[in-house]
């Protein structure tokens, strides 16, 4: 029944992370992180205009980080909560230890693959 359940968490885990637009952040980010090192390399600013463009992109980027860290939280918040649906189904078991033994990281890897496969099958054979 945990296998089960860990199985499906990372299936929804896996849902949320399809979901989010985590990539093009992460795009964005390198982005900034290329314009200001044009900025720095460059000559045509002077000290405190490039003082004054790297602040505003330093800005961007802490959003832009920020925003990253929060949907990843996102993404790790079923596998998170898997402690407490294990302990409210049964006292007995420990889901933390199962989760991160060799059956629950395979059933983990297993779920992802499922759901990558299955998406990718849906999006060839729909209409």
């Amino acid at each position: 029944m945990i296998l089960i359940l860990i199985g499906i968490t990372s299936m929804v885990s896996a849902l949320i992370f399809d979901a989010l637009p985590i990539l093009e952040i992460g795009k964005f980010i390198l982005d900034l992180q290329k314009e200001s090192l044009k900025i720095i390399i460059g000559s045509e600013f002077t000290d405190d205009e490039k003082q004054n463009k790297l602040l505003v992109i330093s800005g961007k980027i802490l959003l832009a980080t920020i925003k990253l860290i929060f949907l990843f939280v996102l993404i790790a918040l079923p596998l998170l909560s898997l402690p407490v649906i294990g302990h409210w189904i049964s006292d007995s078991i420990n889901v933390f230890d199962t989760l991160i033994s060799v059956e629950g990281i395979c059933i983990s890897i297993l779920a992802f693959f499922v759901y990558y496969y299955s998406k990718k099958s849906y999006a060839r054979f729909r209409l």
